[in-house]
């Protein structure tokens, strides 16, 4: 496993949707509730820390993960269901 450093900026991901690349295999990044799965993405040219550890984020990406054997150049395109701090992600793929 990867460590991924968190002083990279965090994505925060909205209610739009946001094309991403997904420039790493899965590791972990430490935040102040220890350690969680991570992913390095670029959007729109800039590096994020995606924090990948929900369940509704995760799962879609495993999907990939099982069907082309890496994560690592593929694009996807990804949003939260509502604004609340709870809502499920939708995770698309673009390539």
């Amino acid at each position: 496993m990867t460590y991924i450093d968190e002083s990279e900026i965090r994505l925060n991901v909205s209610t739009g949707w946001q094309s991403l690349e997904i420039l790493s295999e899965v590791g972990v990044a430490y935040t102040f509730r220890g350690f969680t799965p991570a992913l390095i993405v670029s959007r729109s040219g800039a590096r994020h820390v995606m924090l990948i550890g929900a369940k509704s984020l995760s799962e879609p990406l495993n999907l990939i993960l099982k069907s082309r054997g890496h994560l690592t150049g593929v694009e996807i395109r990804c949003r939260k269901t509502s604004t609340e701090k709870t809502s499920v992600y939708e995770v698309e793929t673009i390539n």
